[in-house]
């Protein structure tokens, strides 16, 4: 960045890289004179001082802003105003000045004198699917002051290295009242800078591009720059900009680089002892205290991998001349600082035991002992996880005695070398990574008593970064191929427990007991098992046993659920009974423990249960009335459906559902229900829906009265109102869908014979009439229907039953009866009807004694509901058509029967509302009479043609009537069409002169027609019936209609003589 007079104006722009800030101003400058001066002049923004001398560094030190900062003597401030106004120029003079050099910018025109700085940024990524063009630019934003109110009090805001271009838009802002505007707008008359932002992508070869962003600062000739520009130093280039973590680690990885540089140049040179003394230098940045575990944790990185360099250079070295290595391995020791000693102890006792030298066992002992000279938490725990790291390859995983040591050495391969004694057992390392977690957890622990206690949640967020130095040990040892059931029931488990419960820390026991959970065998846990909850009970109170317990449960489970049977049965140990006790023993001694973190711990209970006993359904019921006590202690009643316990009483619900497959098995859990009932209404609809959903998917066969009554005992909420009921929560969405899988459950009632199968749908039945009116829309329908289904199952074993007659009509009474609870309780109308048309096509496909009976009773109500319950013309008409169709089907009826059921639907056509629906409805009707059939017709069509002819006459003189004349016209092709039909079908009573004079009329309408779209698609349907007259061979006296209109006249009144 660069400080300059007003009147020092460039050729050019100045870039940052032609300048570096962090060496002394030159001395020959010109410009250094200058910035002396403007410094001083410019010092209505600062204090009177003069700036600094020429000796000093450039740009002005920390100490020079802290005291000439116009904040130092400021008060905190509330509002944005406040801070304005004491922000503003303290001296009068500068501020008269000022004034007058803006007054001077009218217009900024583009030749104005200014100074332009360009600060760059580039960022380098790799990208295949970009297809951006090289200098593309992306984004580009002008600002301008606004106003003569520059504040710095936003300045210092210490972004880090990634965000320091991005946070100059808040700079711009928010600090100098910069708004943002298009690059060609015109700028505010009174600023004195322009700030522009320019990003443009490069592409420097395929798939690699650079992000270029430009900023760019322009001062009018009357701006104070040595004021803005001080500013922007402060924001980009001062390194106290950044955090000071930042400024330690850069600091520490800068020695890092610099001294393993000449470390590894020495190495290649053969100067062992020069390369440790650099690798010395190195390992002292360890040693700082200043860095966060977060920070600190990516100095260890970089350090470790300049020591594994170092690791490799001793072993390719020493591995010819071993016997240096020793002296190598004494001299470090003589090292001052002690980190650094030893870190290059474990560097070179791991060299020293990779290249065969000395005992395992001693030097492995030695180098733990060692660490415990670092005590500092964070260092020593760093310290220790490398000699982990270090030593993780070479550590004994041997057998434990010599005879085992003499087995394991004659398994091995011809020309592998034979294992020492002195190399150690498996029993040595356990020793070692014990001693190592030991140390590491009581470092560990001691961190959160460090620093001031206002500090403890920052401690505490440290820690759990650092908790995996910890675990390690626990993987290292669960690793260990030779380690047995007996050791780790002998020395492993018992050393980590008491350590562990010696702690006293919640975080440390709450993690370690986890990591054991979790890292070792589950043999082993079995083996274990009443060890391991005895600690748990030792635990500090904080400690979240809970999860412990819920995590060695679920595993265990898991573990015994998959076992190959002829294996050891882990259920032999009744392992549900000491869960089970060691769950009711921590509840009744933790009686603030959340109501949530019970149940889910019932849920671990319960899958164990159903998962390892899923015979044993005892052990799951025991733990469903344990609950209930529990709740029935604490008073809990509606629990919510989706709050905390909510959601965990859901889950322990599930788990019986989906690990038995078979819900009828959950009517042998009596503690099961009334868990289920503690939940609010959704709760309970929820569960059940699920059960119901479980036996569509499961396919659970429901052939008892047993059966039925348990299922429906556990899905009661579906059936009926409930007490904790919503009063609108029929008009939900979830009310819909929860009826609908109810009435699909329904289809899976299949008894073993008719009889039963009759005796369950009733007995269903009658559950469901007590629904309510919202309910049985959804419920009774699949009972009609399996009821037909039934009847149409019966009908053909009429030689197998002698009151065969007798239970099909009583199947068709009681399929009556639920139909009619759907019109008197339900209040429907369109439904019943359709249900009882279909009821009568039943009862005519089966021969019994008296169908037509039924079938009468069948259509005669559904023209009474057609008649006096459906309202809308549409469904009327919708309705009467059905019931048209129900009676051309029927072939059973005789005539005393099928006539007046013909002519009450000849009536209902004659009813309808509006005349066209009359018409159409007349015209469909008529098909009764010509097409219908009857018991004495002997399967023959009636053929009717006079009764024909007197409906469909009847229909034209209800169309004459009707005065808008496109729906007459379209009425009048109806009914020619249906002429045309009955004359194609030999129809004797309908002639040509009927056809004629219809024809005639249609005509005469279709030329008083207005030009439109309805008329015009008309005259196509038109054009069509007579064509169709034609190919018949009709000889009638008719011509295509021309297309040609007159002017639409008023439409004329039939005269009274006038008809077909």
């Amino acid at each position: 960045m660069l400080l300059v007079q007003l009147n020092s104006i460039p050729d050019s722009p100045i870039t940052l890289s032609e300048m570096d800030w962090r060496q002394p101003y030159p001395a020959n400058s010109n410009l250094r004179n200058e910035l002396m001066d403007g410094l001083q002049r410019d010092g209505g923004y600062y204090p009177s001082r003069p700036g600094p001398s020429a000796q000093e560094e450039f740009p002005p030190s920390e100490s020079w802003w802290k005291e000439t900062d116009p904040r130092q003597n400021w008060k905190p401030l509330k509002t944005d105003n406040e801070r304005r106004e004491n922000c503003r120029i303290s001296r009068s003079e500068s501020r008269n000045e000022l004034q007058s050099n803006q007054e001077e910018m009218e217009p900024r025109n583009e030749g104005d004198e200014c100074l332009e700085i360009v600060v760059t940024s580039t960022k380098m990524y790799f990208s295949r699917c970009m297809n951006t063009m090289p200098g593309t630019i992306i984004d580009e934003r002008t600002y301008f002051l606004k106003g003569d109110i520059p504040m710095i009090y936003f300045v210092n805001c210490s972004p880090a290295d990634s965000e320091r271009f991005d946070t100059l838009e808040k700079f711009c802002r928010e600090a100098l009242h910069i708004e943002s505007s298009s690059c060609d707008q015109e700028i505010c008359r009174d600023g004195t800078l322009i700030a522009t932002k320019k990003k443009t992508v490069e592409r420097i070869r395929d798939g690699q591009f650079q992000e270029r962003t430009e900023y760019t600062y322009k001062f009018h000739k009357s701006a104070n720059v040595t004021f803005y520009v001080a500013m922007l130093y402060k924001m980009y280039d001062n390194p106290g900009n950044t955090t000071d973590q930042e400024k330690f680690l850069d600091q520490s990885i800068r020695v890092v680089k610099t001294e393993s540089f000449e470390m590894k140049r020495c190495l290649d040179k053969g100067k062992t002892m020069d390369a440790l003394k650099h690798a010395l230098q190195m390992l002292n940045e360890m040693r700082t205290a200043e860095l966060s575990p977060k920070f600190y944790y990516r100095l260890y990185m970089d350090t470790m991998h300049e020591l594994q360099c170092l690791e490799v250079s001793l072993i390719q070295e020493y591995a010819q001349e071993p016997a240096k290595l020793g002296n190598l391995y004494e001299c470090v020791q003589y090292a001052s600082a002690i980190i650094p000693r030893l870190y290059l102890l474990v560097t070179i006792g791991g060299v020293f035991i990779k290249c065969g030298l000395g005992s395992r066992k001693e030097i492995l002992k030695d180098l733990v002992e060692m660490c415990r000279g670092v005590q500092h938490p964070l260092r020593g725990l760093f310290l220790r996880n490398y000699l982990m790291q270090c030593t993780r390859s070479v550590l004994p995983d041997l057998p434990e005695t010599e005879d085992m040591l003499l087995a394991h050495n004659n398994t091995l391969p011809k020309g592998a070398p034979a294992l020492k004694p002195r190399d150690g057992t498996v029993e040595d390392t356990i020793d070692f990574v014990l001693i190592n977690f030991a140390e590491m957890n009581k470092l560990w622990v001691r961190m959160q008593h460090q620093g001031p206690s206002k500090e403890k949640e920052k401690r505490e967020k440290d820690r759990l970064e650092l908790r995996i130095l910890v675990g390690t040990n626990l993987v290292r040892l669960a690793q260990l191929e030779a380690l047995t059931e007996e050791m780790y029931v002998r020395d492993v488990l018992p050393s980590i427990l008491e350590q562990i419960v010696s702690c006293r820390d919640t975080i440390s026991q709450e993690y370690l007991m986890e990591c054991v959970i979790q890292v070792f065998a589950d043999d082993f846990h079995l083996a274990t098992l009443n060890e391991f909850l005895n600690a748990c009970g030792q635990l500090q109170q904080e400690v979240n046993i809970k999860i412990l317990l819920i995590a060695l449960v679920d595993r265990l489970a898991l573990y015994t659920n998959s076992s190959i049977e002829g294996q050891p049965a882990p259920t032999k140990m009744q392992l549900f009974e000491i869960f089970s006790e060691q769950a009711t023993s921590l509840i009744k001694n933790r009686p603030d423990m959340p109501m949530d973190d019970i149940v889910a711990l019932h849920v671990s209970l319960v899958s164990l249960a159903v998962k390892c006993y899923p015979d044993r359904l005892d052990y799951a019921d025991m733990t469903f009335l344990g609950l209930r006590q529990v709740i029935e202690e604490k008073g809990i009643t509606d629990i919510e459906a989706f709050g905390k316990v909510g959601r965990e009483l859901t889950k322990l619900l599930n788990i019986p559902i989906d690990e038995y497959k078979n819900v009828l098995r959950l009517s042998e859990l009596p503690e099961y229900i009334k868990v289920m009932s503690y939940f609010d209404y959704r709760g309970q609809c929820n569960i059940a829906s699920y059960m119901v959903q479980n036996m569509l998917e499961e396919e659970t066969i429901l052939r008892h009265q047993e059966d039925v009554d348990a299922v429906f005992s556990l899905i009661s909420s579906l059936l009926r109102d409930q007490e904790k009921q919503p009063d609108n929560s029929h008009e939900t969405e979830e009310f819909a869908d929860e009826q609908n899988l109810v009435a699909r459950l329904l289809h899976l009632i299949r008894a073993d014979d008719v009889d039963s199968q009759f005796l369950l749908l009733n007995s269903a039945r009658k559950v469901l009439g007590e629904g309510g009116r919202h309910r049985l829309r959804y419920t009774l329908p699949p009972i009609i229907f399996e009821l037909y289904r039934l009847v149409l199952q019966f009908a053909d074993m009429k030689d197998e039953d002698e009151k065969w007659d007798a239970k099909i009509r009583k199947m068709f009474v009681c399929a009556m009866g639920t139909i009619g609870a759907l019109v008197s309780t339900a209040e429907l109308a369109e439904l019943p009807m359709k249900l009882y048309l279909n009821g009568a096509i039943t009862a005519d496909r089966v021969p019994f004694e008296d169908n037509h009976t039924v079938v009468y009773e069948f259509v005669s109500k559904a023209l009474s509901i057609l008649e006096d319950d459906v309202v809308d013309s549409r469904d009327r008409v919708r309705c009467l058509q059905l019931t048209v169709g129900t009676l051309l089907k029927t072939t059973h009826l005789p005539e005393e029967n099928w006539q007046p059921l013909a002519n009450q639907a000849v009536l209902a056509a004659a009813k309808m509302f509006k005349k066209p629906d009359q018409v159409r409805s007349l015209v469909t009707v008529a098909a009764l009479y010509w097409h219908g059939k009857t018991l004495e017709t002997n399967g023959e069509k009636l053929r009717n043609g006079k009764k024909v002819v007197d409906i469909l006459r009847k229909s034209a003189k209800i169309a004459k009537e009707c005065l808008e004349p496109l729906v007459q016209q379209q009425l009048f092709i109806q009914l020619l069409s249906a002429y045309t039909y009955y004359y194609e079908d030999n129809c004797p009573e309908i002639n040509v002169d009927h056809i004629e004079e219809l024809i005639s009329r249609t005509q005469d309408n279709a030329v008083q027609l207005d030009v439109s779209a309805e008329a015009d698609s008309l005259e196509k349907q038109l054009g069509e019936a007579i064509r169709r007259l034609q190919l018949a061979k009709l000889d009638v006296a008719a011509s295509q209609v021309s297309s040609a209109r007159a002017e639409p006249d008023l439409p004329q009144p039939p005269s009274e003589n006038e008809g077909l």
